[in-house]
């Protein structure tokens, strides 16, 4: 930069120059902050800032009661920082304000961390029959911070091997799964009459999958009813016929047996 004065005799000659290379300007706002890293026990926030200038620092606020009130936690020149000693299963807030000799910058946009970890093991397992269905239902566990999105239901097949029952544990809603003894007499679980059926079932979040719960009781496999032999005439009577056919026991449950005639 450089100037001339002048009064009423004329101009005089030209100042020196004069650099403005470093001239310091106000700080801008931080536009991004963002987590980093997260485990058990500490947040790990960083953020991008272009016009770090010799001198220039972060300060770093949060609110740790969830009340609105933000605190000042740490003045730092790095571009992160990592809170230790977080509590679980809740949201902080975060916001960074830039400072250099010319002044503070306005806040960053919060940015809220939830603290979360994957579910526990579900408490109860059960298997029940209902008529030609095997019937497993459970408990809900502790989402531990973040909703749960499936469940998983897995039946031990012959050979010992779980494996899931796929149309399960989609509604998050539903504590129970109905599975027809005819998907348990095939491929892959190759179960048969008189086997017995153990399920176990474990629940996700968006921090993972918890560990499973196996079912503490039993339930010994019943299938359907076996396709009943051709009816035949046995007699007419006046115009009555009388229809016969041979009897048999609904396979595996013990249970009386009623017929349904049509004409």
């Amino acid at each position: 930069m450089r100037g001339t004065a002048e009064n009423e005799f004329g101009v005089g000659p030209d100042s020196a120059v004069n650099s403005i290379n470093n001239v310091v300007l106000a700080p801008t706002e931080i536009v991004n902050p963002e987590l980093e890293a997260e485990t058990a026990d500490s947040i790990k926030i960083k953020w991008n800032y272009e016009n770090n200038v010799p001198g220039t620092k972060f300060q770093v606020w949060w609110d740790p009661e969830i009340d609105g009130e933000f605190k000042k936690i740490d003045t730092t020149s790095e571009t992160f920082y990592e809170a230790y000693k977080v509590r679980g299963t809740r949201t902080y807030h975060f916001k960074v304000r830039v400072e250099n000799e010319c002044g503070e910058s306005l806040f960053s946009p919060v940015l809220p961390v939830n603290i979360a970890f994957a579910p526990p093991p579900i408490d109860e397992v059960s298997v029940k029959p209902e008529r030609c269905m095997a019937v497993v239902s459970w408990t809900k566990p502790s989402d531990r911070g973040s909703p749960l999105t499936s469940y998983t239901v897995a039946v031990r097949g012959a050979t010992g091997a779980f494996h899931t029952i796929e149309s399960c544990g989609y509604d998050v809603a539903k504590l129970d799964c109905q599975i027809p003894m005819q998907v348990l007499v095939s491929t892959p679980w190759n179960l048969a009459k008189g086997d017995v059926i153990y399920a176990k079932v474990f629940a996700t979040n968006a921090k993972g999958s918890g560990e499973p719960t196996f079912s503490d009781d039993s339930y010994v496999i019943k299938t359907e009813p076996r396709k009943m032999p051709k009816p035949f005439l046995e007699n007419m009577v006046r115009g009555t016929a009388y229809f016969n056919w041979e009897d048999f026991a609904q396979e595996g449950t013990g249970e009386d047996i009623s017929y349904e005639v049509t004409v």
